[in-house]
């Protein structure tokens, strides 16, 4: 799985870097750990990056890959996401 949610990492990064890149912090059963930092951190509507990057590895997983937690960083954010069976 780890090499899936790197996929899904590259290609948010290619899309969106520099204003948001990612960094996967934990790859687990049933969750994703990501900070998503970048020029644009203190955008309004930053926080969408989140949801962004769990619709890339919900297309990449066959899952369904949802925001259940954003913790604000000074320069980011950092999500988990819950990776839960399409149904």
């Amino acid at each position: 799985m780890r090499k899936l949610v790197e996929r899904a990492k590259e290609k948010f990064n290619e899309l969106r870097d520099p204003e948001a890149k990612a960094e996967i912090l934990e790859v687990a059963p049933g969750y994703v750990k990501v900070r998503i930092s970048g020029t644009g951190c203190h955008a309004c509507g930053y926080d969408e990056h989140a949801v962004d990057f769990a619709l890339i590895l919900g297309d990449i997983l066959g899952a369904e890959v949802r925001v259940a937690n954003l913790e604000w960083e000074e320069f980011g954010l950092r999500a988990i996401l819950e990776i839960l069976p399409r149904s």
